[in-house]
C-alpha cells in the first residue's frame, strides 16, 4: 500500500471507491451492508494507505484484517465490537508506584496529558491508568520516572526548638503537600522525617534554621514609690518632669540623644480618672543621673525589685500585692433537702506588670507594655452576707522601642493607700460600748505616686546575668562546675569584706 496513486472521485458511491482503491493496491476488502453514502476525492500522487485512510475517517468507517482480508465496517459497529471509536488514537498505558504517592503523580499527569488523555488512580493499590496519544504518554513517562524514586528517612536530635513545634511546621510541607511524612517523639525531642532525597536536603535547612538557640531578655524592674506632698495632691506631671529630666541629662552629661520621651498614654480606669500614662527611655550610662534627679522629687522608696529571665517573644508577667478573696454561697433546694456550696474566688490586688519583650536584628528590643494598678476600694454585701470587694483598676497597654541595656521609665501611675490608725488607753477602750469613750480612731487615705523602671538585657544564657552592673561586667561566665565553685567562693569573699571588690578573678 506505499505505492503512489492519482484519484478523481466526485461523489462516488464510498463502497464502489473502495473496491477501486482495493483494485489498484491489490487488496481483497469486504464492505458491511452498514456502509453506505457517497464521497468525493480528488488527489494526486500520493501513497494508496493515505488515501484508503482518508475516505474511512472522513466518512466515519473502519477496518479490522483477518489473514489479507480487510473488513470495512462503519465506526458505529467498530465501537460496538471494542468498545472504542476507530479514529480514537489513544494507548492505554500502567503505571504501577512503588515509592511514589498517587495523588502526587496524578497531579502531575493531570497537568501533562492532551485534551483527549484520561487518568485513573487507585490509592490502595499504588496504580495509574492513564490513556492518552503516543506523543503525551512519552512526556509522562519521563515525569513518573522522576517521581518514582525510594524515599529516605532521617532522625534529628533538636537542641533547641521543640519537637512538637518543627513537626507542625514541617506537617504544611511535607504532608499537607504528599511529599513525606514527619513524626515527633516529645520524650527524647526528636522528629523522623520521611521524604524525597532531594526534599530531605531542604528539610535539613529549614530544621538548623529553627533549631537555633533563642535569644532571652533579663528584666530589672524597679517599682519605686514617690510620696505626693500636698502641694502636689494632683500628682506629678510626669511629661513636664520628663522634659526637665532630658535638660537635666544633657547638662550633666554635656551631650543630647540621653534620655528620649516615647509619649503620653490615655489610662483606663473603672471608677477614678488617673489621667495619663508617661513614658520615656535613657540609656545606660545616664542611669545613675536619672535616679539622683527622680529622688530630688520628694520622699521615694524602692517597693519592689523584680528581676527575672524571659524568652524572646514570650510574656514575662510581674506582681506587687496582694490577693483578695471573697465567697459566693449557691443554695440548692431539692424535694427534701437544701445544698449549700461556697467557692472562693481569688482576685489580683496591687501592681501588675506584663512585659513581652522582641528581640531585633539591630541590638534593639521592642517591649510591649501593659501596667496595671487596682485596689479596692470598697464593698459589697451580699443578701447571704458575703462581702465582695470592690476594686478600682487603671490599665494602660503600649509599645516602645529601647536599645539593649537602656531604662524605660513609666509614669503616671496613681496609687491610694488607705490606712487606719487606732490609739486609746490601754485597758480601757477594750470595754464593749464605753470603752469608744478612751479611743481614737484615725482613716487616712494616702496618695502616692509609683515609678516603673524597666532595663530589659540581652543574654544567650551562657553567662551570668544579676543586673549589678558590677558584676555583670565582670568575666564571670560558667564553663564547668568547678568554674561555678570558684565564682561562688570569690562572692562569698567579696561580700564579707576581704576582698576588694575590683579584685580580677584568676
Amino acid at each position: 500500500m506505499n505505492a503512489l496513486i492519482s484519484l478523481d472521485l466526485r461523489s462516488i458511491d464510498i463502497t464502489d471507491a473502495l473496491k477501486y482503491i482495493a483494485l489498484k493496491a491489490g487488496l481483497n476488502i469486504v464492505v458491511s451492508k452498514a456502509v453506505v453514502g457517497k464521497v468525493t476525492l480528488v488527489v494526486r500522487d500520493v501513497p494508496i494507505r493515505d488515501a484508503f485512510d482518508i475516505i474511512l475517517r472522513s466518512s466515519d468507517l473502519a477496518y479490522t484484517k483477518t489473514g489479507p482480508i480487510y473488513y470495512i465496517m462503519a465506526d458505529a459497529e467498530y465501537k460496538k465490537l471494542y468498545g472504542k471509536s476507530f479514529s480514537d488514537i489513544r494507548i492505554v498505558k500502567t503505571y504501577r508506584l512503588a515509592y511514589a504517592v498517587p495523588e502526587q503523580v496524578f497531579n502531575f499527569i493531570d497537568a501533562l496529558k492532551s485534551d483527549i488523555g484520561r487518568v485513573v488512580v487507585d490509592q490502595e493499590s499504588g496504580t495509574v491508568v492513564v490513556l492518552d496519544t503516543a506523543e503525551s504518554i512519552k512526556e509522562i513517562d519521563k515525569a513518573v520516572i522522576s517521581l518514582e524514586r525510594k524515599g529516605t528517612s532521617k532522625v534529628f536530635s533538636l537542641k533547641y526548638a521543640k519537637a512538637l513545634d518543627i513537626q507542625k511546621y514541617l506537617q504544611d510541607e511535607l504532608t499537607a503537600k504528599k511529599l513525606g511524612t514527619v513524626t515527633a517523639d516529645e520524650r527524647s525531642n526528636q522528629v523522623v522525617v520521611y521524604t524525597l532525597p532531594g526534599k530531605m536536603l531542604e528539610v535539613e535547612t529549614m530544621i538548623e534554621a529553627f533549631d537555633k538557640k533563642t535569644p532571652q531578655v533579663f528584666i530589672n524592674a524597679q517599682i519605686i514609690k514617690i510620696t505626693v506632698t500636698d502641694d502636689l495632691d494632683t500628682g506629678i506631671q510626669w511629661q513636664v518632669i520628663f522634659s526637665d529630666l532630658s535638660k537635666y541629662l544633657m547638662r550633666m552629661m554635656n551631650r543630647g540623644g540621653v534620655f528620649n520621651l516615647a509619649g503620653s498614654f490615655p489610662l483606663a480606669s473603672t471608677i477614678t480618672d488617673f489621667g495619663t500614662l508617661t513614658i520615656g527611655s535613657v540609656t545606660d550610662d545616664g542611669y545613675t543621673y536619672t535616679m539622683n534627679f527622680i529622688k530630688a522629687l520628694g520622699q521615694t522608696k524602692i517597693l519592689s525589685n523584680p528581676r527575672l529571665s524571659v524568652l524572646n517573644n514570650e510574656e514575662a508577667r510581674i506582681h506587687v500585692g496582694r490577693r483578695e478573696v471573697y465567697v459566693t454561697t449557691t443554695t440548692t433546694t431539692g424535694q427534701t433537702t437544701q445544698t449549700t456550696a461556697e467557692e472562693v474566688t481569688f482576685i489580683d490586688v496591687g501592681i501588675q506588670l506584663a512585659v513581652t519583650p522582641t528581640i531585633n536584628d539591630d541590638g534593639y528590643i521592642t517591649m510591649k507594655i501593659q501596667p496595671e494598678i487596682s485596689s479596692v476600694v470598697d464593698s459589697y454585701t451580699t443578701p447571704s452576707g458575703n462581702v465582695i470587694p470592690i476594686v478600682d483598676t487603671s490599665l494602660a497597654e503600649s509599645t516602645v522601642v529601647v536599645k539593649d541595656g537602656s531604662t524605660i521609665i513609666i509614669g503616671g501611675l496613681r496609687r491610694n493607700d488607705k490606712t487606719e490608725t487606732h490609739q486609746g488607753v490601754p485597758y480601757l477602750m477594750d470595754i464593749p460600748v464605753v470603752g469608744e469613750i478612751f479611743k481614737q480612731r484615725d482613716d487616712m487615705v494616702e496618695t502616692t505616686e509609683l515609678l516603673i523602671m524597666i532595663t530589659p538585657t540581652i543574654t544567650k544564657g551562657d553567662r551570668l546575668v544579676t543586673g549589678d552592673k558590677h558584676m555583670d561586667t565582670a568575666d564571670l561566665g560558667f564553663g564547668t562546675d568547678r568554674d561555678y565553685e570558684k565564682i561562688e567562693y570569690e562572692l562569698d569573699e567579696e561580700m564579707s569584706g576581704t576582698v576588694p571588690r575590683a579584685r580580677q578573678m584568676t
